[in-house]
């Protein structure tokens, strides 16, 4: 169906000639993040190490932004075969060209994003979250809640996972096993019908695919802008913070 997994004119968020030059680098940058079921506590202290030993800052930067397109694009291919069931390929294509201004629905993404006038707002925003009321759940608190203190947004999302206790969302969970593997990824990418001509298999324990990424989220693609200075210190305190930056994961970030 598309000759290029990572060109490609349907693609909402197209990659720039030199983001396809380091596709290498990216998929490098994944794979620290791709590790078997452990507790939150061995992976943040797994991935912190891998990172602050690879990477710096700014890179770290360039290559959560070029995978947070990919994300996207593949998000965007393939929401309409699990929104519009039975849609003929002719169908799909016309629904790509037509429909660029689009944003995938909201019964899929199962997100809620608020604007905010001030700091009480936000305040009382965040104290009537429910999900902020249990020590668990606090440890994922930086993807139940993150806050875009320039656009004076708030993004509000249940966390997901295996556990009884965590969501469940099949849109997220299809994505994110796609995207973490870069031979499943390009076959989509290529022929985004894969997903419905073949018996995927998902993973049997899990928590939410996003938890490491600082930007990268399930919700909605440069919630906090690449030009925000807000980006990169939400990356330094996850990552680069000198004094315990993994404090930083459990600690909401406003």
């Amino acid at each position: 169906m598309f000759e290029d997994p990572y060109k490609n004119s349907n693609h909402k968020y197209p990659l720039l000639s030199e983001e396809i030059n380091v596709i290498n680098q990216v998929w490098d940058f994944l794979k620290i993040f791709n590790k078997n079921y452990v507790s939150p506590s061995e992976y943040r202290k797994s991935v912190l190490r891998k990172v602050r030993k690879k990477y710096k800052i700014e890179h770290f930067k360039q290559l959560e932004e070029i995978a947070e397109k990919m994300f996207w694009n593949l998000r965007w291919l393939i929401y309409p075969l699990l929104y519009k069931i039975n849609i003929t390929k002719e169908e799909y294509l016309e629904f790509l060209k037509n429909d660029t201004n689009i944003t995938i629905p909201q019964s899929l993404l199962l997100c809620e994003i608020k604007d905010y006038k001030n700091k009480e707002e936000l305040d009382s925003i965040i104290i009537n979250n429910i999900y902020l009321n249990t020590n668990y759940y606090r440890t994922f608190i930086n993807k139940i809640v993150i806050i875009n203190p320039t656009s004076r947004r708030i993004m509000l999302k249940a966390m997901e996972g295996s556990s009884s206790i965590f969501s469940k969302n099949y849109f997220n969970l299809l994505s994110v096993r796609i995207f973490t593997d870069r031979k499943l990824y390009e076959k989509v990418m290529k022929n985004p019908f894969y997903i419905t001509e073949n018996d995927i298999s998902l993973p049997e324990f899990y928590f939410q695919y996003d938890y490491p990424f600082p930007n990268l989220n399930l919700c909605e693609y440069n919630f906090i802008e690449s030009t925000s200075k807000t980006r990169l210190e939400r990356i330094y305190r996850m990552y680069f913070h000198r004094e315990n930056p993994e404090r930083h994961w459990i600690k909401l970030m406003k």
